[in-house]
């Protein structure tokens, strides 16, 4: 069984509402088959969470082969979003600071192995998309429960934002498709 909850969501200055801030925090309770991952005693940035982990229905994710290059699977921060079809695997980097939790994800046809503080547990992949799938719900929830975000009037940070958020949808609507199919 996989619990992956979204606990008190809200912006960085700790307020339930922000229109300048692109960046949800909050904590996370994630537990696999009785292994804790996070037991939302910490706040993470979500949102940067969200897709780091939509990511992994595709992909796997190691320190070597990283679907949060330069960042952690579940981060701390995700502050600064960068477009870099040059060095970033996604074209987008999701840049932070140093902490978070890491766990490894391993795809093995239709199952999926986590891997975190020397134990695993193997999970169905549409189990481990429909859990996914449902944290990326709470998040655009959240975000739909605030005021509009405004546009960052850098033009780099707003192209960057419109594809973090054009990846997000298309692979929570792909992932979607996977947790279907359980």
């Amino acid at each position: 069984m996989i619990e992956l909850k979204l606990i008190d969501p809200h912006w960085i200055n700790q307020e339930p509402d922000d229109t300048s801030d692109q960046c949800a925090h909050g904590r996370i309770k994630f537990v696999v088959d009785n292994l804790v991952i996070s037991d939302a005693d910490q706040t993470w940035t979500v949102s940067a969470a969200a897709l780091f982990l939509l990511r992994t229905v595709f992909h796997n994710h190691s320190e070597t082969n990283s679907v949060a290059e330069n960042n952690y699977l579940i981060p701390c921060c995700g502050f600064t979003v960068i477009k870099d079809d040059d060095y970033s695997d996604f074209g987008l980097l999701i840049l932070g600071c140093v902490g978070g939790i890491n766990p490894q994800i391993i795809h093995n046809e239709s199952m999926v192995t986590i891997v975190y503080k020397n134990q695993s547990r193997t999970v169905e992949l549409s189990a481990w998309a429909d859990a996914i799938v449902g944290f990326a719900d709470e998040v655009i929830a959240y975000y739909n429960s605030c005021s509009p975000k405004v546009d960052p009037t850098d033009n780099h940070d707003l192209e960057s934002w419109k594809l973090f958020w054009t990846e997000f949808r298309e692979n929570k609507d792909r992932a979607s498709e996977i947790a279907k199919s359980s």
